[in-house]
Protein backbone atom coordinates (compact mmCIF):
# COMPACT_ATOMS: atom_id res chain seq x y z
CA UNK A 1 0.00 0.00 0.00
CA UNK A 2 2.86 2.40 0.80
CA UNK A 3 4.42 1.73 -2.60
CA UNK A 4 1.11 2.45 -4.32
CA UNK A 5 0.65 5.78 -2.49
CA UNK A 6 4.27 6.75 -3.21
CA UNK A 7 3.88 5.87 -6.91
CA UNK A 8 0.60 7.79 -7.16
CA UNK A 9 2.12 10.85 -5.45
CA UNK A 10 5.16 10.73 -7.73
CA UNK A 11 2.96 10.40 -10.82
CA UNK A 12 0.76 13.37 -9.80
CA UNK A 13 3.84 15.50 -9.10
CA UNK A 14 5.34 14.74 -12.50
CA UNK A 15 2.05 15.50 -14.25
CA UNK A 16 1.74 18.87 -12.46
CA UNK A 17 5.33 19.82 -13.26
CA UNK A 18 4.94 18.78 -16.89
CA UNK A 19 1.75 20.84 -17.24
CA UNK A 20 3.52 24.15 -16.51
CA UNK A 21 3.62 26.43 -19.53
CA UNK A 22 6.61 28.07 -21.13
CA UNK A 23 6.70 31.83 -21.62
CA UNK A 24 5.97 31.39 -25.34
CA UNK A 25 2.59 29.84 -24.58
CA UNK A 26 -0.41 31.18 -22.72
CA UNK A 27 -2.73 34.09 -23.31
CA UNK A 28 -1.73 37.36 -24.93
CA UNK A 29 -3.35 40.78 -25.14
CA UNK A 30 -6.39 40.64 -27.43
CA UNK A 31 -7.19 36.94 -26.85
CA UNK A 32 -10.76 35.84 -26.13
CA UNK A 33 -11.96 32.98 -23.94
CA UNK A 34 -15.42 31.51 -24.40
CA UNK A 35 -16.54 29.22 -21.61
CA UNK A 36 -19.49 28.38 -19.45
CA UNK A 37 -21.40 25.63 -17.75
CA UNK A 38 -24.54 23.56 -18.17
CA UNK A 39 -26.15 21.83 -15.21
CA UNK A 40 -29.16 19.52 -15.05
CA UNK A 41 -30.65 17.90 -11.96
CA UNK A 42 -33.75 15.81 -11.43
CA UNK A 43 -35.22 14.42 -8.22
CA UNK A 44 -38.22 12.47 -6.97
CA UNK A 45 -39.62 12.75 -3.44
CA UNK A 46 -42.39 10.68 -1.88
CA UNK A 47 -44.02 11.97 1.30
CA UNK A 48 -46.65 10.78 3.73
CA UNK A 49 -48.30 12.81 6.48
CA UNK A 50 -51.28 12.61 8.80
CA UNK A 51 -53.95 15.29 8.58
CA UNK A 52 -56.84 14.92 11.08
CA UNK A 53 -56.23 11.19 11.30
CA UNK A 54 -56.19 10.75 7.53
CA UNK A 55 -53.02 9.50 5.83
CA UNK A 56 -52.09 11.63 2.84
CA UNK A 57 -49.46 10.68 0.29
CA UNK A 58 -47.97 12.70 -2.51
CA UNK A 59 -45.08 12.55 -4.92
CA UNK A 60 -43.02 15.52 -6.12
CA UNK A 61 -40.82 15.43 -9.20
CA UNK A 62 -38.50 18.35 -9.87
CA UNK A 63 -36.19 19.30 -12.73
CA UNK A 64 -33.51 22.01 -12.67
CA UNK A 65 -31.66 23.34 -15.69
CA UNK A 66 -29.07 26.13 -15.68
CA UNK A 67 -27.05 27.59 -18.55
CA UNK A 68 -24.20 30.00 -17.78
CA UNK A 69 -22.19 31.24 -20.79
CA UNK A 70 -19.12 33.45 -20.28
CA UNK A 71 -16.88 35.52 -22.57
CA UNK A 72 -13.59 37.09 -21.47
CA UNK A 73 -11.14 39.43 -23.22
CA UNK A 74 -7.49 39.80 -22.20
CA UNK A 75 -6.51 43.46 -21.83
CA UNK A 76 -2.93 42.36 -21.14
CA UNK A 77 -1.12 39.06 -20.57
CA UNK A 78 -2.37 38.60 -17.00
CA UNK A 79 -5.71 40.44 -16.81
CA UNK A 80 -8.97 39.47 -18.47
CA UNK A 81 -12.33 41.25 -18.32
CA UNK A 82 -15.35 39.04 -18.71
CA UNK A 83 -19.10 38.95 -18.96
CA UNK A 84 -21.25 36.12 -17.63
CA UNK A 85 -24.98 35.65 -17.85
CA UNK A 86 -27.21 32.89 -16.64
CA UNK A 87 -30.52 31.18 -17.24
CA UNK A 88 -32.21 28.98 -14.64
CA UNK A 89 -35.33 26.84 -15.05
CA UNK A 90 -36.98 25.02 -12.16
CA UNK A 91 -40.08 22.80 -12.52
CA UNK A 92 -42.04 20.92 -9.86
CA UNK A 93 -44.74 18.40 -10.70
CA UNK A 94 -47.07 16.67 -8.27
Amino acid sequence: MKKFIFTLTLFCTIVVLYAQEDEAFGFQKGDFIISGSINYHTSNANSEYLNDGELNQYENKSNDLSLNPEVSYFINKNIALGLRTGYFLFQVRR
